[in-house]
């Protein structure tokens, strides 16, 4: 795949939208696209796995933030300034990553 056929993908969806009888905020809204970027780490075994956060945005701004570390599920959830909402694992070993609110920028 590459940028010209994922571009031609998207120009293609980029005009559907909501069934009218649906309600006002799903009609209004324009369909959006996922970016990602692959960011590998090993575990204590060696083990490669994927760092991952995840971005809920709406109408263009993150509403908050997921890390899920090692691939091993949600660990803490994240507001758009970067402080923690919801723990699941203690910091040490997951904590927010020093690029966050770059990452936040990225993402809107």
């Amino acid at each position: 795949v590459n940028v010209e056929e994922i571009q031609e993908r998207v120009n293609e969806f980029m005009n559907r939208s909501a069934l009218d009888w649906e309600c006002a905020g799903l009609t209004a809204v324009r369909p959006g696209v996922i970016v990602e970027e692959l960011v590998l780490t090993s575990d204590e075994t060696g083990k490669v796995r994927i760092d991952e956060y995840k971005f809920y945005t709406a109408w263009g701004r993150v509403v908050f933030g997921e890390s899920v570390p090692s691939s091993s599920g949600a660990a803490m959830e994240i507001s758009r300034e970067g402080a923690v909402v919801v723990r699941k694992v203690g910091c040490p070993p997951v904590c927010v990553a020093p690029c966050y609110g770059e990452m936040v920028e990225i993402a809107e």
